[in-house]
């Protein structure tokens, strides 16, 4: 896979090979961009598993994510906006991608408000 970011607040994901790479059309990378990033390339590989388990023939190397987001905010995200593009997907199974695609734990996450906790572990030399 590879995360293209086009600019501060926008992210292309392309299925290529094995692996991640990160390469930029001018941006530098940004908490932002990881953050569409993961759930682009989460709701990518749940797409993948979907369409092993269902045996079908469509071959999601073609397919391409844009993800933008929308700051409310210096350290907020309001909105993240994701356009899948899956060339030669079947019209017919669109309903059934969708519903794979919010099985993405990185979605199912985002849009169910996970506990988040934290922990700061100051070590000295000694340590």
């Amino acid at each position: 896979m590879r995360l293209v970011l086009e600019s501060e607040t926008r992210a292309r994901l392309e299925m290529s090979g094995d692996g991640l790479e990160i390469a930029s059309e001018g941006a530098s990378i940004s908490p932002y961009h990881l953050l569409a990033g993961s759930l682009s390339t989460c709701t990518a590989l749940t797409l993948q598993r979907g369409r092993r388990a269902s045996r079908s023939t469509w071959r999601p190397s073609r397919f391409t994510s844009r993800g933008s987001t929308r700051r409310s905010g210096p350290a907020r995200i309001r909105r993240i906006e994701m356009e899948l593009r899956c060339p030669g997907f079947p019209e017919e199974r669109k309903a059934t991608a969708e519903r794979v695609a919010d099985l993405c734990p990185i979605h199912a996450t985002l849009t169910r408000a996970a506990e988040v906790s934290r922990r700061i572990v100051v070590l000295t030399r000694k340590d």
